[in-house]
């Protein structure tokens, strides 16, 4: 009984591991050869055809030639979870189904296809001819009517990769609720990021002090990383993403009510912290499982579409409120509009991960644990991760990308305000333009990065950007007046999103695998986290004992360092194919 050697709890759904993906290889060709599929009976193998399976050549008929079709990947194959994988692993799955190594996958084959995407095996038989037939783009070998013909329906490596392209190419629809939900976080967070460093200045702290405020948040986003992302893995992504904002919100009251001094400014800070990395790892996460190689930077540009347009709108309207109200309000409005990023997470987002339910089969969602998690520890997989020169490099880009971040409050802001003589509501006007700047480069760069998504041109793709954060970085200590300082600081945030910002985390998942990807995700936050923890308290002291221009100086210089460790961690083993 051959149905006794198929098990349904044992596919590899969506696992883009090579690994991984070994055992369920073995499991799919040793299933296949026994149902003995030759060349004769592969057509055999199908138990019937319904009359809309049949189909009748041209010149059997004497008709016109039918219009040629395009491959089309069916939907009776979604939950096989083929458009997720890689160009190799698609390939090896192919192979594991062609049984017989003819090239080819003929009706017969597609029974196994159908079995292990959740059919019972005489509905396989009856839909397998439709579903090659579909996967062929009606190329393959057509069969009489009466079955006299006994040539049979195939569908070869071209056809096949085709079809699953094709279905790869679409962004998935599940990108609109975790849009809506970030963009209320954002535009939260957005309302104070130019008040903070005002008021903290307000109350009479130093900009050492300062640096240690903005510190203390990537200080519990550091501690918080590697445990968030575990919590997610188990747990899964929706959690994070309804715990994560209300924890920040929290966070932002205790600025907002929590009085004047040092610590209280610093645990609000640390809040706010927690809260972001369950968001960060929650959303990472949850755009990874939906995405594709063909399109993981349109799909991950939710991410940085909802921070820009967050950060366009809430600088402008925290400099509004803190000029018309006190420097405390914003921070009010912070927590009201992350807590409604919380509600609203929690009652529009679908989850993302898969569970086995008590039959063995897949549940909802896209991605199983059992197939992309690894039983090694997580300090395993980073030592992994960190032995591939394209992760040193990409990691170093995100350290530097923190350092601008948490140096930007003791730095930029502050040649801003005290140099420049700019008020609230212009920092915001002038973060408000910057971002809109970059909203606007955004969606043709992730395209661009989506069409020249070979994971050596994605890094080529970022260097222009880096190069031009080096020149505006050491331009801008230089500038007397205010609109030519918010030119220069409008003309690095175009090259970030043109070059760097549609690139890091796709060029991430180019060079890792699934069993990785959680790990590799968090280590980009954890790199991102301690370059704002070294960025905010190392320019502050700097900025304190010589002054701001020298810290922007020294930002400069390091983002420049950086820039050319990239190039050779990245272009210089262009030849090397670095993947676990």
């Amino acid at each position: 009984d051959n149905r006794a050697l198929i098990h349904h709890d044992e596919t590899c759904p969506v696992s883009d591991t090579s690994r991984g993906c070994d055992q369920d290889m073995i499991r799919i060709a040793a299933t296949a050869r026994s149902l003995s599929f030759t060349k004769h009976n592969c057509r055999s193998a199908v138990l019937s055809s319904p009359p809309w399976a049949t189909f009748t050549t041209a010149a059997s008929t004497g008709e016109s030639k039918p219009e040629k079709r395009v491959a089309v990947l069916p939907a009776s194959l979604n939950s096989l979870g083929l458009k997720y994988l890689e160009a190799d692993d698609l390939r090896a799955r192919f192979d594991a189904y062609d049984a017989n190594g003819d090239g080819s996958i003929c009706e017969g084959e597609a029974v196994q296809l159908l079995v292990d995407a959740g059919m019972k095996e005489e509905e396989a038989g009856r839909a397998a001819r439709q579903v090659v037939h579909s996967m062929s783009g009606g190329s393959g070998n057509a069969v009489t009517s009466n079955g006299d013909d006994e040539s049979d329906l195939a569908v070869d490596w071209a056809d096949f990769k085709s079809a699953v392209d094709r279905a790869a190419e679409p962004v998935s629809k599940k990108i609109w609720p975790i849009s809506g939900s970030l963009l209320l976080n954002f535009s939260g967070q957005g309302c104070q990021w130019p008040i903070l460093p005002v008021l903290a200045r307000s109350v009479g702290m130093g900009a050492s002090e300062l640096g240690a405020v903005t510190g203390a948040s990537a200080f519990a986003r550091i501690c918080c990383n590697v445990p968030a992302a575990a919590l997610a893995e188990r747990a899964g992504r929706k959690p994070l993403l309804v715990m994560g904002p209300a924890v920040g919100s929290m966070g932002y009251l205790g600025f907002a009510l929590g009085g004047d001094t040092f610590g209280a400014f610093v645990a609000a800070s640390a809040m706010t912290g927690i809260g972001g990395a369950m968001t960060s790892a929650g959303s990472g996460l949850y755009l990874s499982d939906i995405s594709t190689p063909l399109n993981r930077a349109r799909t991950m540009s939710p991410l940085m579409t909802t921070a820009l347009l967050g950060f366009a709108i809430g600088p402008a309207v925290g400099g509004f409120i803190a000029e018309t109200y006190d420097l405390r309000t914003p921070f009010v409005v912070t927590a009201v509009g992350m807590g409604c990023a919380s509600a609203s997470a929690l009652a529009f987002l679908p989850e993302t991960l898969r569970r086995k339910s008590a039959f063995g089969k897949p549940t909802n969602g896209l991605h199983t644990n059992k197939e992309r998690t690894s039983k090694d520890s997580a300090s395993k997989q980073w030592v992994e991760l960190l032995r591939m020169r394209p992760m040193q490099g990409i990691s170093a880009v995100a350290l530097m990308s923190g350092a601008l971040q948490g140096a930007s409050p003791v730095t930029a802001i502050l040649f801003a305000t005290e140099a420049l003589g700019m008020s609230p509501g212009e920092l915001g006007a002038m973060f408000t333009f910057q971002v809109l700047a970059m909203s606007v480069m955004i969606q043709p760069a992730t395209a661009l990065s989506d069409r020249y998504r070979n994971k050596m041109c994605r890094s080529v793709l970022m260097l222009p950007g880096m190069a031009t954060s080096v020149a505006v970085l050491i331009a801008q200590p230089f500038c007397t007046s205010a609109l030519a300082f918010a030119g220069l600081g409008a003309l690095r945030a175009v090259g970030d999103a043109l070059c760097i910002m549609p690139n890091v985390t796709p060029y991430i998942m180019d060079n890792t695998t699934e069993k990785h990807r959680a790990q590799a995700l968090a280590m980009r936050n954890m790199s991102q986290d301690v370059g704002i923890l070294l960025g905010a308290t190392s320019m502050g002291a700097l900025a304190q004992v010589t002054s701001v221009p020298t810290a922007m100086f020294a930002t400069a210089g390091m983002q420049a360092a950086v820039t050319l460790f990239f190039y050779h961690r990245t272009q210089g083993s262009r030849r090397e194919k670095e993947t676990i």
